[in-house]
């Protein structure tokens, strides 16, 4: 009988730890009218630095767990892109350039981005995820 070698198996994590594996998010944010608060009947996307902003929270959260990915694919669901849209959009990049859907992943570039896609969108019914997932399958 011959020599037997036992190879221990590669773990997922041990690859992004040697970074013989790299792992970028896909980020994508829901601007539809899905989030409008039944308290103050308020959005909960705000421009408002000194109110509360879960998503501008998260978006910080995620990119300081990827600060080794210089750029972040981040799109959003749910919201006209256009005034003279008439039906929401499935799927777009927030930094609203289907050229180049990446943002540069700093602070301050991350929430001008953010800011900049409120402030040209509108939220809008009925959101439907289907297209999105399919495009990232």
């Amino acid at each position: 009988m011959g020599q037997a070698i036992l190879k221990r198996p590669i773990s997922v994590v041990s690859c992004i730890h040697s970074g013989d594996l790299r792992v970028v998010p896909i980020i994508a944010i829901d601007f539809s009218m899905g989030n409008l608060t039944f308290d103050d009947n308020m959005n909960l996307h705000s421009t408002n630095p000194q109110r509360q902003n879960d998503y501008r929270d998260i978006i910080k959260m995620i990119a300081s767990s990827y600060a080794n990915v210089t750029n972040l694919p981040i799109f959003g669901f749910g919201a006209k892109t256009s005034k003279y849209s008439s039906k929401p959009t499935a799927m777009f990049p927030m930094t609203r350039s289907i050229r180049n859907p990446f943002t540069p992943n700093d602070d301050e570039t991350l929430m001008q981005t953010y800011t900049d896609c409120l402030s040209n969108i509108e939220g809008s019914l009925p959101v439907n995820l289907n297209p999105l997932l399919s495009f990232f399958k």
